[in-house]
């Protein structure tokens, strides 16, 4: 099967990342390639060595051979078919759509009524999926896939306990307005912990960076101030690195369903109960926090692991 991953912004790399994914786990079955303008911050992904062909979205030249290319067209956000000027392939290609969050622009921009019919839906869920727009595409039916991560990579990977930084807590929003839809609660966040815990906030630096830097941590957070998950607090389970994340009854049906997990990995708090949440975090026994992140781990390699996650894609794209 040929896929090709469509974005026209950066989107934390993820059409780069999916690529290297399905060529690496998958060479022999698949090829994956990639048609956006890079993946920003995230270079990490195409980092020499890898094994992806990109394409330039906004090529013309580019864009044209990289879709007759494919057999599955896998767009990521803020792409379509009727974007790309190439309705003319709706029906004779696979087009997927993916959201990675909330839809908070017309999505006119994307696709009309009329395309629906023909495009497959999936959503990574993670709680963002509880808003009412998404019932209309329950009748084409919207399945919730769960997003990648490179579980395996050197920076995914837990980093020996000694080498970590004593007591330390640390948070990667990836986005710092406060406006935001995806704010995550740097002031509430930095208020409980500055002159409190040895503290990192990371942010405004390379993806390879910050993975570094979160491998050193204690505890990780992911969000405080809305009932979701993101990559960031995956990441961190990844890592072997215990991680903090508001949640609610929904969220915890949504990682069910899309993992088959029956616990949430997630240490519950929000912006009321985050100190005291660390405080008695960090009061635990060196041994137990250790151990902690040994299941931090063991959960991303029984239920998140790219190579079965990848499986419920190749689902889709049949």
């Amino acid at each position: 099967m040929k896929i090709l991953y469509a974005a026209t912004t950066p989107l934390a790399g993820v059409c780069e990342l999916m690529a290297r994914c399905v060529n690496e786990y998958y060479g022999k079955e698949h090829e994956a390639r990639v048609l956006s303008r890079g993946p920003g911050k995230h270079l990490w992904y195409i980092r020499p060595g890898t094994k992806v062909i990109r394409h330039h979205v906004r090529h013309r030249d580019q864009i044209d051979p990289a879709l007759q290319w494919a057999d599955v067209i896998h767009c990521m956000a803020n792409v379509s078919a009727r974007s790309l000027k190439r309705l003319d392939l709706l029906k004779k290609k696979t087009w997927v759509f993916q959201w990675h969050g909330a839809q908070i622009w017309p999505f006119t921009n994307v696709w009309f009524e009329e395309d629906y019919p023909h495009v497959k839906w999936i959503h990574i869920g993670q709680g963002w999926n509880r808003d009412p727009w998404f019932d209309r595409f329950n009748k084409f039916g919207l399945k919730l896939i769960p997003n990648v991560i490179s579980a395996d990579d050197e920076i995914h990977t837990p980093l020996p306990w000694k080498r970590r930084l004593k007591q330390s807590v640390a948070f990667s929003p990836s986005n710092a307005k406060a406006v935001a839809v995806n704010k995550k609660g740097i002031p509430e966040v930095t208020r409980a912990c500055k002159g409190h815990f040895t503290f990192d906030l990371i942010s405004g630096t390379s993806f390879e960076e910050c993975m570094k830097r979160k491998r050193k941590a204690w505890l990780g957070i992911d969000e405080i101030v809305t009932p979701l998950y993101h990559r960031s607090g995956l990441e961190f389970l990844s890592q072997g690195v215990p991680c903090i994340c508001s949640h609610d009854e929904f969220t915890a049906s949504c990682l069910k369903e899309v993992t088959g997990a029956e616990c949430v990995p997630f240490i519950n708090a929000n912006k009321d109960t985050l100190r005291k949440v660390i405080s008695d975090h960090m009061a635990k026994p060196v041994e137990e926090l250790q151990q902690m992140g040994r299941d931090a781990r063991a959960w991303i390699e029984e239920y998140y692991h790219p190579r079965a996650l990848l499986q419920r894609y190749f689902e889709v794209y049949q």
